[in-house]
């Protein structure tokens, strides 16, 4: 399953950043959703570099990494930041986003094909993306 990283770039979220693509090898959404979060949060290294020596947060399933400023790595996804899942619509259906919905902590809402997973803080899941 294809997501997609964006960060906020105001810390704000009203405009936003394509930090990376994450191709997550779950087929479950929620574990997908997790997966991408996992693999784009500094723990023990930079997810955003693989020139570390054992660093346990790179992982190449991780693709199409915005370039990096002065060598430095990106921050770790997190409050107001959005997760785009790319999703076959005959897969994924009304009632699985409702029962999704329920038990997340998190706001989800379709569009198309697309999985709009809004990290708590987040009102506006559209205005703003790049």
């Amino acid at each position: 399953m294809r997501i997609a990283v964006y960060h906020s770039t105001d810390r704000l979220g009203t405009s936003f950043d394509r930090m990376c693509t994450v191709n997550a090898p779950q087929t479950d959404v929620y574990e997908a959703l997790e997966y991408a979060y996992r693999y784009t949060n500094n723990i023990n290294g930079s997810w955003s570099r693989n020139d570390i020596a054992n660093n346990a947060d790179w992982n190449e399933l991780v693709t199409d990494i915005a370039p990096l400023e002065n060598g430095m790595g990106h921050r770790s996804t997190s409050t107001f930041d959005r997760m785009l899942v790319e999703v076959d619509e005959k897969d994924f259906s009304d009632a699985a986003i409702d029962v999704f919905s329920s038990l997340s902590s998190f706001t989800i809402f379709r569009k198309k094909s697309l999985i709009f997973y809004i990290l708590p803080g987040e009102n506006n899941p559209v205005s703003g993306t790049k």
